[in-house]
Order: C-alpha cells, then sequence, then structure tokens
C-alpha cells in the first residue's frame, strides 16, 4: 500500500497539487511545470501547472479560489486548452479536483468531464480497477477537505441531515471493504450508475451482518450522485486516515446546529484526558455519556476494549461510526446512562471498568426518582446532572481502576455540593486537578471547568498526607508541556513547570485550584514568618454573615421608600454610594437585611471582596442579594474599622479569592468566607490601625465629592455644547 501524509493548510493549492503528482500520480517532479508563460497568436497566457509527457504538454492545471466553478471558468480554461495542445485538464484547489479529457477534431475542441486524470504511464481505463492494496492513505486534513466537498454536493439535493447520514453510511461500508481481498467501491471510467448502484446494494447486504445498526436503512441517493461520491474516495485508504478526522473532525456542526457540541469533545482535550489516563493496551475503559464518541475512540486507538453510553439515539449511532470508520469495534448502548443500572444490558455491570472518562451534560438538573439511586443526592429535591455523573462513573470503575472527568469548576467549592466532593474523597484518591482554558467548550458554553484524575480506593480514599498534582491552562497548547509535568511528578514526585503544584487535601470544603494555591501560599508565608504575629481567629468567632435578598421578595421600589437597597455596584472600596440606590417600601420584616452603623458590607458575586463599612444608617440600608452583611458580635473584641482594614488589605483578600470561584459568574462561598483567618492584636493596636483607616476613608470620601464635581461640571459643559450646535 502506499502511504502519504502531508498537511493540507500550509500549503498553497498549487503546492498541494504538485505533492499530489508527485505521490499519488507518481508524475516525476522533472516533467512538472508551475508559472508557465505561453503564448498562442497575439494571445499571451500564464498557466499555473503544465505536466509534461515525452516533452510535450499532457495535462494542463488551473486552480480554482472560489467554491464553484462557474461557466465563465470554464469557458477560460476551454480557451487555454486550444490554445496548447494537451490532453487532460484539471481545475483544482490543492484537494478536490474536476478534470476534464481534451476532445479534438477537425471542427472543434471540447472538454469531457472525467472523474480523474491517469496516473503516470497508465491510461484512463485503470480508473475504478485497483486492487485494495493499492489504495492511497493521505492525511487526515486532505480527507476532511473531500468529506466537506461531498456533504455540500449532496445536500444540495437532500436536507442536510439525510445527506450527512447517507455520506456516513457510505463511509461506513468503504472501511468495510478495505478489509475485504477484492474491493467492491468501486466506480470505472463511463460505467453506467446503475451498475455502480448495483455493486454497492450488493456490498451493503454483505456489511449488514458487521454493523447491523448503522446499515439497516437502505442508500437513498440518485444513481448518478452515488457515481459521483464513489469516485471521490475510491482510491483512497479510508480507515487509518479518519481516525483522526471523526469524533471531532465530522461536520457535526452542519448536521445538528449549535447542539452538535454538546455531543462532540475538543481534539486537543480528548488527548490531553486520555495521555493522563495512560491506560495499559487490552484494558476495559467506558464513557457513560459518550456523545458522538470522541473519547471511545481515542481509546479504542490506544488498544481498550470500549463501552459507551448515549442517551440521544441518533447520537449513539454516530458513535458507533466513530469507531467504524476508524477500523475499531466496542459496544454502544443506546439508553439513559443514569437509570440503566435498574435494568442493565448483559454486558454492563458497576466495579467492572479499569478505566473511565467522561465528559458530562453541563448544565443540567435532575428532579426525579433517578436521585434515589445515588448517595450524594438521595436527600435532595434536585441535583447538578455533572454530580451524578461523579458518583455513577466511579461505580463503573474496579478498585484502582482510574477516571477522568470534566466538571464546572463550581463544584469543586460550592457550599451545595459538599457531599459530592466528600463522596469523591472518600472513595478515591485524588491524582490531579487541572483549571482548563476558559474557552475549552465555546460555543457551548463558556463556563469555567476542571479537570479531575482519580484513582478508585474506597478502603484509603484521598488522606491530607497525599501530594496532588495541581495546575492550570490557560490554553490548549499547554496540554503536552502539562502531560509530561505530571509524568515527572507521578515518576520521582518533583514538579518541572511552574504553572502546577503540589497540593494537600485536609478537607472537602473546597478542592479548587485557587483555594489549593491559596493555602499553600499562606504555609509558605507561615514557614517564613511573613503572615501577622497577632493571634488568629476564624472571621466566623467574632462575627455574623448574611446573605442579602431579592427585592420583589421583601417590597416593591417607590421614589418615596424609606429603605434604601443597596445592590453590589453600591458596595464601592470601602464606601457605599447611597446616591444612588434605590428607594424601596418594605411590604414584610426585613430586619434581618437591613444594616446597622458599624456593619460591613461585601460584595460576594462579580467582582468579589468590595467591602465598605456603614457609617451612617439614618436612612435603613436594606442588602441586595449579591451583597453580605458582617456584623461584629463583640466590638470590645475587635473593631470595625479594624476588621475593614484586615478585609481590605492584600493578606485579606488573598483569603476571600480562595473562597471564590464558579463556572460563570464568580462568587464567594459563604461558609468558606466564616473560615477566613483575622488578626486580633490587642485593643490599643487596633485603634492605631483604625485611625489609619479613617484617614484612607475620608481621603477617599473627598475625592469622591470632587470627582463628582468634575462629572456635574463635564454634564453641564456638554449640555451648554449640544445646545450651540443644534442653533
Amino acid at each position: 500500500m502506499r502511504v502519504y501524509k502531508y498537511m493540507i493548510d500550509e500549503k498553497l493549492p498549487e503546492d498541494r497539487y504538485i505533492e499530489r503528482l508527485v505521490n499519488e500520480y507518481r508524475y516525476p517532479k522533472l516533467d512538472i511545470q508551475r508559472e508557465v508563460a505561453y503564448s498562442f497568436g497575439r494571445a499571451r497566457f500564464r498557466f499555473d501547472v503544465i505536466v509534461m509527457k515525452e516533452g510535450k504538454p499532457y495535462i494542463l492545471v488551473e486552480v480554482k479560489t472560489g467554491p464553484k466553478i462557474t461557466q465563465m471558468a470554464t469557458d477560460q480554461l476551454l480557451k487555454y486548452v486550444k490554445a496548447i495542445d494537451v490532453q487532460f485538464a484539471v481545475f483544482t484547489d490543492g484537494v478536490t479536483d474536476k478534470c476534464y479529457k481534451v476532445k479534438r477534431d477537425a471542427y472543434e475542441t471540447d472538454l469531457l468531464s472525467i472523474p480523474d486524470i491517469p496516473p503516470y504511464g497508465k491510461t484512463l481505463e485503470v480508473i475504478g480497477k485497483h486492487s485494495n492494496e493499492e489504495l492511497i492513505k493521505v492525511g487526515s486534513n486532505q480527507i476532511n477537505r473531500i468529506l466537506f466537498y461531498v456533504f455540500d454536493k449532496t445536500r444540495s439535493t437532500l436536507n442536510i441531515r439525510t445527506a450527512f447520514n447517507e455520506i456516513l453510511k457510505l463511509l461506513v461500508l468503504k472501511v468495510y471493504d478495505e478489509k475485504r481481498e477484492t474491493g467492491m467501491f468501486r466506480a470505472s471510467l463511463n460505467e453506467p450508475p446503475e451498475n455502480v448502484n448495483s455493486r454497492i446494494m450488493v456490498l451493503l447486504t454483505k456489511a449488514q451482518n458487521e454493523y447491523p445498526n448503522l446499515l439497516k436503512d437502505q442508500i437513498h441517493l440518485d444513481n448518478y450522485l452515488l457515481r459521483e461520491i464513489v469516485y471521490e474516495f475510491q482510491k483512497y485508504q479510508l480507515k487509518d486516515s479518519l481516525q483522526e478526522v471523526v469524533g471531532s473532525k465530522l461536520p457535526f456542526e452542519k448536521v445538528l446546529g449549535t447542539d452538535a457540541f454538546e455531543y462532540t469533545t475538543p481534539r486537543t482535550l480528548v488527548k490531553m484526558a486520555m495521555d493522563l489516563l495512560s491506560p495499559e493496551e487490552g484494558s476495559s475503559f467506558i464513557d457513560p455519556a459518550c456523545g458522538v464518541g470522541s473519547l471511545l475512540t481515542e481509546a479504542a486507538s490506544r488498544g481498550l476494549k470500549v463501552t459507551g453510553i448515549e442517551i440521544n439515539t441518533e447520537i449513539a449511532k454516530y458513535s458507533e461510526a466513530n469507531l467504524a470508520l476508524s477500523g475499531f469495534e466496542g459496544q454502544i448502548i443506546n439508553a439513559d446512562s443514569l437509570k440503566i443500572m435498574e435494568s442493565p444490558p448483559p454486558n454492563l455491570s458497576y466495579s467492572k471498568f479499569d478505566y473511565a472518562a467522561v465528559i458530562p451534560p453541563f448544565g443540567q438538573k435532575i428532579d426525579d426518582p433517578r436521585l434515589n439511586q445515588f448517595i450524594t443526592s438521595s436527600n435532595k429535591r434536585s441535583q447538578n446532572t455533572e454530580v451524578l455523573f461523579i458518583e455513577h462513573t466511579i461505580r463503573f470503575l474496579r478498585r484502582n481502576g482510574k477516571m477522568v472527568i470534566v466538571i464546572p469548576q463550581g463544584i469543586l467549592f460550592g457550599d451545595s455540593y459538599y457531599e459530592a466532593r466528600q463522596y469523591l474523597l472518600k472513595t478515591c484518591k485524588i491524582k490531579a486537578i487541572v483549571n482548563l482554558p476558559t474557552n475549552m467548550f465555546v460555543p457551548l458554553t463558556s463556563i469555567r471547568t476542571t479537570l479531575l484524575l482519580v484513582e478508585k480506593m474506597p478502603e484509603e480514599g484521598t488522606l491530607p498526607k497525599d501530594r496532588v498534582f495541581v495546575a492550570s491552562c490557560d490554553n490548549a497548547a499547554e496540554f503536552d508541556k502539562l502531560v509530561s509535568s505530571y509524568r515527572k511528578f507521578e515518576k520521582d514526585g518533583t514538579l518541572a513547570e511552574d504553572f502546577a503544584f503540589i497540593a494537600h487535601i485536609d478537607n472537602a470544603k473546597q478542592i479548587n485550584p485557587d483555594y489549593l494555591k491559596g493555602m499553600q501560599d499562606l504555609k509558605d508565608k507561615s514557614a517564613k514568618g511573613e503572615l501577622p504575629s497577632w493571634p488568629q481567629v476564624p472571621l466566623q468567632n467574632i462575627a455574623s454573615i448574611v446573605t442579602g435578598v431579592r427585592m420583589e421578595t421583601i417590597g416593591k421600589k417607590s421614589d418615596l421608600g424609606s429603605s434604601l437597597y443597596v445592590r453590589a455596584g453600591e458596595v464601592n472600596d470601602l464606601l457605599i454610594d447611597a446616591d444612588t440606590c434605590i428607594r424601596v417600601n418594605a411590604e414584610r420584616n426585613v430586619q434581618n437585611y437591613t444594616a446597622q452603623r458599624g456593619d460591613l458590607l461585601m460584595t460576594r458575586a462579580g467582582t468579589v471582596g468590595r467591602v465598605a463599612l456603614v457609617q451612617d444608617d439614618t436612612v435603613p440600608l436594606v442588602l441586595g442579594s449579591n451583597v453580605l452583611k458582617i456584623s461584629i458580635t463583640n466590638k470590645s473584641q475587635i473593631l470595625p474599622k479594624f476588621l475593614l482594614a484586615v478585609l481590605r488589605s492584600d493578606y485579606g483578600q488573598k483569603q476571600i479569592d480562595m473562597f471564590t470561584g464558579g463556572s460563570t459568574i464568580r462568587t464567594i462561598s459563604v461558609s468558606g468566607l466564616r473560615q477566613i483567618k483575622i488578626p486580633v492584636p490587642p485593643i490599643e493596636e487596633q485603634e492605631r490601625v483604625a485611625q489609619q483607616m479613617t484617614q484612607i476613608i475620608e481621603t477617599k470620601s473627598e475625592a469622591n465629592k470632587i470627582s463628582k464635581k468634575f462629572k456635574l461640571k463635564e454634564q453641564e459643559l456638554l449640555e451648554k455644547l449640544n445646545n450651540a450646535i443644534g442653533r
């Protein structure tokens, strides 16, 4: 078999086609000329490529730049072949071609469409007469371009989904045919279309035994279109070429629209996930939410016995097709993964698999009896699908089995997901935690996601003494470096890159990388004596924390309202902007949500951590839903302005950041905020710091007044300017 690989996108169309002339068609390089100047009478021409034979022009090649060949372009090509004595002519973009045989007689010259040009030293009669051993293996980029070309041609007569499914069946037939000694996926020169159709139908009947789900339907294509598609693919070896195409590069988005991204996984993430798993050949592997089978195909390519579960019937078929097109086998189960164990198929059971990888659907909630099957959710009214898949996938693993799972970052720190993290720590040893790039799943979602690599060890779990590899990647280009760094850590316990660090997980309150990095930094600073030397206590020991309330819950907006509703935007750095607060009439008791003089208000979502001191409560201040009220419980122990100084300091903000995270909007964990450490020096020392804070607040207040004054002046001048221009 001839093997030929090259990259498509890095070359000009002329370069691509010249390489194909040499490697696919075997024409000698010396017989290929480019940018050929030619004169015919008074006319002057410049041809893109000319292939010579025995010193005479043989094939004329013109590069086309548009998606279609217009009649004007064809007329121009005919003009060229009238000027130069060639036998064949080609329009090409370097990958897809339109070929012609030049017909001449005493009266006229014409172009006859043909499926291909003859290889070097051969005639057109060899088209469609090759054996499977003569199939040409090309790069995945070329196959992908041909796929799109054929897909566009097919959907001009069929709807998009039907066109895609018909091509998928033909691709499966082609791969099946490549396993046979005698190829039937053929169409010879000028062969009647009905003959090609009959041969493909016979091949379909033979292949149905091997692919009953994929090929149970007949092929519904016009005979002429079917012959054209066979012409495009027949000489190429697809099985190996498609391994890098299927799963992430087939045009699912053209078929399913934006929904396609729910079922596909970026190729870079698929490779990185499997590299971290580093599975042993011959082991068993499961993806319980397999989509179109990207992870399954990658696992199968590494010699694993794969099983996938997919709830969507059509997507499950695509997953099976992905395996088939890559020449692999696997079990695809079309079922609801979260209830499949109520009546499991014969070959499926918990505690059976050596490896698992899953990217569960994001942002979905389950609120039905399925929750009763899960330890982490049986006492809840609803639960995120991602949380259920953590427990579900772990159950599929045998002891010491390894799993990679990608979940929204919020699950690693949110208070409502504590039980899920606790289950994870008790049943598994966490090996690695990796924050993925923020654009990893765009355009499906822009939520922040984290990858976990764990090993199932229910008798031991993750202990505080265990060393965990933690990293954050800004872009997918860092994935190879990440894997290399983890391999080194796994081998000798050391790190090779700055973006990674080693952490210890003490409990299930927080296991997100930001928190673990913050804890590590605090420990390092403590060891160096860089932290405050005064006694430190958790914030919850000296203050109570209350979350605000939505306006519609307490009353209505009113210009004559008796209270000011403080939103996050009014909580500025150190000061509250009462001038922009909304007045409300409270229709219920809002005492719990009302701030008193000496309370601190903090933003809890979006721009987290802005802290301001309440110095005037003449008009009651009611907390908005994205605002926290911190009320000191013993002011003889700590002064409000000193606490404000601590929370506003780099030391305080660093701790606040540790408990802040989120999949879409960053929020702070209130239970985490209660744990941050507050230094408590003697009152005399606090008063000294409080005096400094008073000066800062007064200076900032004066600066704000000046700023507002200038803004009013600016608006006044602009209004005068507008009036002057308007007259």
